[in-house]
């Protein structure tokens, strides 16, 4: 679609500017309406003024959000972060304009073989991406609460910066994090899909943007937005649907090297390289793409390598699906991002599920250690480990069976509020369950949906187990 804009309500196209520049040489003009209505004689110096003003305020915004912590379990949800402020300031997009979050504490880690460095490639040649980069909120200011005033403009709730875009302007939000059945995990506490898209209504009423695209990668992810209203002007993209886990880029099981050190650890998110390699770092790379060529490259790079063919999905206004990418993420080369193009291509050998990260760091690290105390301490930190996931195992399998066999994968409507609603009261009654970090959502959608939505019999039900 071509872009527009509106002056004294009327919508002109604008490859007009360029005609209108030269009429502003030549003096007053008589502007007739296509539709034969005359609306008088008008100068076109006025027409052309409040049409560049009209597009200087159009403006790129973006909130970024990395929302866990820990080397083992968020070295790539920092990483890609990071990876991701970059292209959007190499596109062109101000720093001003653009609020990030993230815990901050993966470059900081004793496990980290390069101190204060991240990042989202392997080889020698892989650049630092968290070298530059502005982050707004870090540590413990990181919280779901936070995260919904930052998006709805709300500065005294957040404590800091916020989106400040207005009604003529495109925003880009991209979350990055582990998650559960309708749930964004930021950390052990949870941001619900019902408080998400309350948020997305809210920016719709005050008209905080003229569009907006949202990618999240998590697990079940597609359960976040699923529902998601039509009506809002917004696009989203989930990098998995409602039934997988989400998948690291974790060559050979083990972790990238980068300049000869094994990071034992992922380097990034299946999805994430995907989107890394379409859209590169500049708006060249993506100048002829419109959002849904986006989708399906995204989809299909992603389903070619996952072991379980990981399944990206698409809500929201589908009818934004024409619109071009780089509205979204900028157009410029301004040469001030590092050189994070295109890095090759990813095998399904080197997918591990974003809820093994954990696992797959520490037998890395097991696995490389020399023998003798080194060796001890990590083996000791993998069979930890192994006792969580097993405790977690038990744990989950426990409260499912509170839910009769009957009502079990069911399905049907999303019942958020109930969703919601329990889920809340279960982790308030039940903190254990915090670290089962995945499948739990699904347990609390199969209670609501064998009680008919009444989420107090239905937390009542699964705490009974606990």
């Amino acid at each position: 679609s071509k872009a527009t804009v509106s002056v004294l309500n009327w919508t002109y196209p604008t490859h007009t500017l360029l005609k209108l520049q030269f009429l502003y040489l030549i003096g007053p003009i008589q502007h007739t309406h296509t539709h034969t209505h005359t609306h008088g004689t008008m100068g076109a110096r006025a027409v052309l003024a409040a049409a560049c003003c009209a597009l200087a305020s159009a403006e790129n915004h973006a909130v970024i959000v990395a929302g866990f912590s820990g080397y083992n379990m968020a070295y790539s949800i920092q990483s890609s972060m990071n990876d991701v402020w970059h292209r959007l300031v190499g596109r062109g997009v101000p720093q001003s304009n653009i609020v990030a979050l993230m815990f901050d504490d993966v470059k900081d880690s004793g496990y980290n073989p390069f101190p204060g460095q991240l990042f989202t490639f392997p080889g020698n040649d892989s650049r630092d991406v968290r070298h530059g980069t502005v982050i707004d909120y870090t540590g413990a200011s990181v919280t779901p609460e936070r995260i919904l005033a930052v998006l709805t403009g709300n500065a005294t709730a957040a404590g800091g910066k916020v989106l400040q875009s207005g009604p003529d302007d495109d925003v880009f939000v991209y979350f990055m994090s582990h998650g559960d059945e309708k749930v964004f995990h930021v950390d052990k506490e949870p941001l619900h899909a019902a408080d998400l898209h309350a948020a997305f209504e809210e920016m719709h009423a005050k008209k905080m943007y003229k569009q907006l695209v949202f990618h999240i990668e998590s697990c079940f992810s597609g359960t976040v937005i699923a529902g998601l209203p039509d009506n809002l002007g917004i696009t989203a993209v989930s990098s998995v649907n409602d039934t997988w886990s989400a998948m690291w880029n974790c060559p050979h099981w083990g972790g990238g090297t980068v300049h000869g050190v094994n990071m034992h650890n992922c380097l990034t998110g299946v999805f994430e390289f995907s989107f890394f390699n379409l859209v590169g770092h500049s708006g060249d790379a993506t100048k002829s793409l419109t959002l849904g060529d986006e989708y399906k490259t995204l989809a299909a790079e992603t389903y070619k390598v996952s072991p379980w063919q990981q399944q990206p999905q698409f809500a929201g206004d589908l009818t934004m699906r024409g619109e071009l990418l780089n509205r979204f993420l900028g157009s410029a080369d301004n040469g001030t991002a590092p050189a994070l193009g295109k890095r090759g291509g990813l095998a399904a050998s080197g997918a591990a599920a974003f809820s093994d990260s954990g696992l797959v760091s520490l037998y890395s690290r097991y696995m490389d250690a020399p023998a003798g105390a080194a060796r001890s301490r990590a083996a000791q930190e993998l069979i930890a480990e192994v006792q969580r996931r097993e405790s977690a195992a038990a744990l989950l399998a426990e409260v499912a069976s509170a839910v009769p066999e009957r009502a079990r994968g069911v399905g049907g409507p999303p019942r958020l509020a109930c969703h919601k609603t329990a889920y809340a009261a279960v982790l308030a009654g039940c903190p254990a369950l915090r670290d089962v970090r995945v499948k739990f959502g699904r347990v609390v959608s199969d209670a609501c949906a064998a009680y008919q939505g009444d989420a107090a019999k239905a937390a009542a039900a699964i705490m009974e187990k606990c």
